[in-house]
């Protein structure tokens, strides 16, 4: 799930899905209660109880060094992120 740095590295335009979501960091726990960031419909963080149903979106954050190789990031070509390593089965 997304934390609040990796929102912030997107740009307003990625994180813009039309969809409310959960993110993974905490905005504070007091008690029993807890309350939780989650990303808006126009890519903005906001607070909300747990106890409030959004969907969830799995993120993952590559190195700034990563390339991709090939693909354009459709179902078809999906990207891959470079170089192809071969692995020796011996």
């Amino acid at each position: 799930i997304l934390s609040e740095p990796e929102r912030n590295l997107m740009t307003a335009n990625f994180a813009k899905t039309g969809e409310t979501y959960w993110g993974a960091s905490p905005y504070y726990f007091l008690g029993n209660s807890a309350r939780v960031r989650f990303v808006g419909t126009a890519g903005d963080y906001y607070n909300g109880t747990v106890d409030t149903s959004y969907g969830a979106r799995g993120v993952v954050t590559l190195s700034p060094a990563t390339e991709i190789t090939e693909g354009d990031g459709s179902y078809d070509k999906p990207y891959i992120v470079g170089p192809i390593v071969e692995r020796n089965e011996s």
